[in-house]
């Protein structure tokens, strides 16, 4: 994950002049696995668990010369919660991700798109794949009525796959609605079956609970060609 931070920051300094910067953000669902279920036994029917949050994002664009891979390294934020009458959960994060779109019935073009000067089908140009590998600082948080507050922060290292399009506006202006997928592989929740909520359950071993941590994104991306 060092040489990912490292080549995202190398990226940035040495991108091409023509560059482009944009903002996101998005509905994210998720899926916090063996957390969600563990809670759910004391919750029963109660509130769903941090199946709704949210995330927002800056980036940087640019791309290679002669093909169609562009690189968006990206920084945000983004926070689900989960509350009944007695407690809350929240969990945030500030994460670094370096998004490559893959544009596959475009691939050996070197267009600067999208502009409304392409006369070619309209998704050969627009439409692309993305892989994007991440490393995220998660803080978690445990909030019961009128107790203690319990909160803990850690590293989280994870993978996207998504699609999007691109739809040019004008030669300035660029929307994209995209659909991501990621995990995050073994994300840390110091001594989670320690926290109040779970007193009356048998204990483990540990209280140690880590999880994969999934997510559904469903997001619009505005970017913003500075050189035009």
């Amino acid at each position: 994950m060092r040489l990912l931070l490292t080549f995202g920051i190398l990226s940035m300094l040495l991108a091409p002049a023509q560059a482009q910067f944009g903002i996101n953000g998005a509905y994210a669902r998720a899926n916090a696995g063996d957390w969600e279920q563990l809670v759910a036994t004391e919750w029963g029917d109660g509130p769903s668990f941090y199946q709704n949050g949210w995330k927002a994002g800056v980036d940087y664009w640019f791309r290679l010369k002669k093909v169609r891979l562009e690189f968006l390294p990206e920084v945000g934020y983004g926070r689900w919660e989960a509350r009944n009458e007695a407690e809350t959960f929240e969990t945030s994060t500030i994460y670094f991700q370096l998004n490559a779109n893959l544009y596959p019935f475009n691939f050996l073009d070197d267009c600067d798109c999208p502009t409304f000067s392409k006369q070619d089908p309209f998704l050969k140009k627009s439409f692309f794949l993305q892989l994007s590998p991440s490393v995220q600082r998660m803080t978690h948080r445990y909030a019961p009525v009128n107790n203690e507050i319990y909160e803990v922060a850690d590293w989280a290292y994870g993978l996207g796959l998504g699609a999007g399009v691109d739809l040019g506006v004008s030669d300035l202006l660029t929307l994209t609605p995209f659909v991501r997928y990621s995990v995050l592989w073994q994300v840390e929740w110091e001594e989670f079956r320690a926290l109040p909520l779970f007193e009356q359950q048998t204990p483990e071993p540990s209280p140690d609970v880590p999880t994969d941590w999934s997510q559904l994104e469903v997001g619009l991306r505005l970017g913003v060609r500075l050189n035009e």
